[in-house]
């Protein structure tokens, strides 16, 4: 009976804790601009994107506040209404700023503005006066809030430079990326157009309100998704940009919550650990579960990828669309991935700026120490230089890929016959589980097995088997991944360092070493999947590489293959074709010794 009444109490205290989160406070305040002055320019989108994204968070449970066409005037009162709401509610609560419309960052900062609807032009001096920090709107919410709540800030707008004549106005407000507990999404990139086409909203909306309809979800997987299906939808042309300063786990959605009886570690303030973080159940799994991967994040398994696929003809060439990724079969039913090597360049940025020069597109990664990345590349996506520059303004040339052989095809595939390999095979491609250290590291360094006769470009390297298999390789065999899935478990680390190792040595000699990161699959799922999961699972080890063991992005690339070069065939199956291959491939960019040519000037914009 004792024992009984234990359970009891025990039952009902949950039960108190699962209905404090179900009355948990979230506000939120969606702001829709359109209705511009024709000097500034109307926008289609706003109101909707304002309508869908207000329905989806009052779905979620969020007490949604919705404004459209705001003055100046209207909205700063909206915005003292929502931070005062936020006071009143107290701990654990969740806010939620959204606003769509036109946006501008100044040139001198780079801080974002959110323009009223007031505002008669762009091109007077009182613009910066007129318009309203989005610096300050963080500022002031995050000040009157509880420093328990969790903050989110959605900025859906253009964040292009505005050039007017004006020197400079007050900057008292804090950087927005060192407001912790908050956090803080934009709908692209600095520097880039956000897409206003579209009927029913635009891309980034559109995107937005359907993951806030999933329940159970966290932030991250929220807005990871997001990305993801904007990038996709706008073919590669919009990448949304993330600033997070929230520890812990915050649901959304959390229309289906249950207690969480985990022993774990508090990560997150009290508020959070009580409110917002209370983790829901996993739904119920289907009857009959197609694989292993059925339990993994969205879009961390093949399974989503499948499902967002869209195929086209382009002329006699196949293409399959995917999020992140496009597959291409040609008539000679020769397939390969291609993707967008900027997200690795990206990885931890303080700050990216692109523009366009003469038809080719500029991008500027600034690094938390100042030093930068610039790439350029030619309108079609081609990558054409990758440079370096410290922060003492000294520029190296990374990668230099302007040549062009005749004899190749469409620039990317050259028919040569295979190299004659003269050294012995397991120091041509060296098995990284067994070898020492100093030989993946003298591999990491070696010189190519045959004589290089001209510069390849980094296409040819790609995509032409023949070219890459001059220079020998270090092959990974015992990276454990779920099937599936391109996810690094965080105690893939201690197998990587020696790598990585090698790598930064290699780096420390030669900061201009370029290096391939390939990714293989065994031959038991299709070939697009394969080719899919490769590539992926290839730009996730580089990702891992430099977040976790810190080797540099900029000499890194990768390339997923699929199941087109097995290394075992037997049937196609098992760990020794599911491998990734890294190798040194600074000699087929250069054409052997051969120094690189210097950049033409204006290649590299001034600091």
């Amino acid at each position: 009976m004792v024992q009984f009444l234990r359970i009891v109490g025990v039952l009902l205290a949950l039960a108190i804790r699962v209905e404090g989160c179900l009355a948990q406070p979230r506000l939120a305040l969606v702001v829709g601009n359109g209705a511009y002055s024709r000097e500034v320019g109307t926008l289609n989108n706003p109101t909707t994107d304002a309508d869908i994204v207000a329905a989806a968070l009052k779905t979620a449970g969020f007490e949604t506040t919705i404004v459209k066409n705001a003055t100046r005037g209207q909205l700063l009162q909206k915005i003292d209404e929502f931070g005062t709401a936020l006071s009143n509610a107290g701990s654990g609560s969740i806010g939620f700023f959204y606003y769509s419309g036109h946006g501008a960052a100044r040139p001198e900062d780079g801080a974002n503005y959110l323009i009223p609807v007031d505002v008669q032009s762009l091109q007077l001096q009182s613009a910066w006066y007129d318009a309203i920090s989005l610096d300050a709107v963080v500022h002031e919410v995050a000040r009157r809030a509880s420093k328990e709540t969790a903050l989110f800030f959605v900025f859906d707008a253009c964040r292009t430079e505005l050039h007017l004549p004006i020197k400079s106005i007050s900057k008292g407000f804090e950087d927005i990326r060192g407001q912790s507990g908050s956090f803080i999404a934009f709908s692209t990139s600095p520097g880039q157009t956000a897409s206003d086409v579209g009927d029913e909203g635009g891309p980034y909306a559109r995107a937005l309100s359907a993951e806030l309809r999933n329940p159970n979800q966290d932030y991250l997987t929220v807005f990871k998704r997001v990305k993801e299906a904007v990038y996709s939808s706008t073919r590669f042309t919009q990448h949304p940009w993330e600033h997070d300063g929230i520890i812990g786990t915050v649901v959304l959605n959390a229309n289906r919550l249950a207690p969480n009886l985990s022993n774990s570690p508090q990560l997150a303030a009290p508020a959070l650990q009580s409110g917002a973080t209370i983790s829901p159940p996993p739904p119920p799994p289907p009857p009959r579960p197609r694989s292993s991967e059925a339990s993994l994040p969205a879009y961390h398994r093949l399974q989503d990828i499948r499902d967002a696929r869209e195929e086209q003809q382009d002329g006699n060439r196949t293409i399959i669309n995917e999020p992140g990724r496009f597959i291409i079969r040609d008539p000679s039913s020769r397939s390969y991935v291609r993707h967008n090597d900027l997200a690795l360049l990206q990885i931890g940025a303080r700050d990216v700026r692109t523009e366009t020069v003469g038809g080719d597109k500029r991008t500027v990664v600034i690094r938390p120490d100042n030093s930068e990345i610039i790439s350029v590349a030619a309108p079609d996506g081609r990558l054409i230089r990758r440079i370096g520059r410290g922060s003492d303004g000294r520029e190296i040339i990374i990668i230099d890929n302007t040549y062009r052989d005749p004899r190749s095809v469409n620039g990317m595939f050259i028919d040569i016959p295979p190299p004659v390999v003269r050294i012995p095979y397991d120091r041509y491609i060296v098995d990284y589980d067994s070898a020492p250290s100093s030989l993946v590291y003298d591999t990491l360094l070696a010189s190519s097995v045959v004589p290089i006769d001209r510069r390849y470009s980094m296409d040819e390297i790609r995509y032409s088997r023949n070219v890459s298999k001059m220079m020998p390789s270090v092959d990974i065999n015992t990276i454990n991944l779920t099937p599936g899935s391109w996810e690094f478990a965080s105690d893939q680390e201690a197998k990587l360092k020696p790598i990585a190792y090698g790598l930064k040595q290699a780096l420390q000699r030669n900061p201009r070493e370029v290096f391939l990161i390939e990714g293989h699959t065994d031959d038991s799922g299709s070939e697009i999947d394969n080719l899919s999961l490769s590539d992926r699972r290839a730009e996730a080890l580089a990702a891992f590489l430099i977040q976790q063991l810190r080797v540099p992005t900029e000499n890194l690339v990768s390339q997923g293959y699929g199941s087109q070069y097995l290394k075992e065939q037997n049937g196609g199956l098992g760990r020794t074709n599911q491998r990734f291959t890294i190798r040194r491939i600074t000699p087929l960019l250069n054409g052997g010794s051969t120094p690189l040519p210097p950049a033409p000037p204006g290649t590299s914009p001034p600091r």
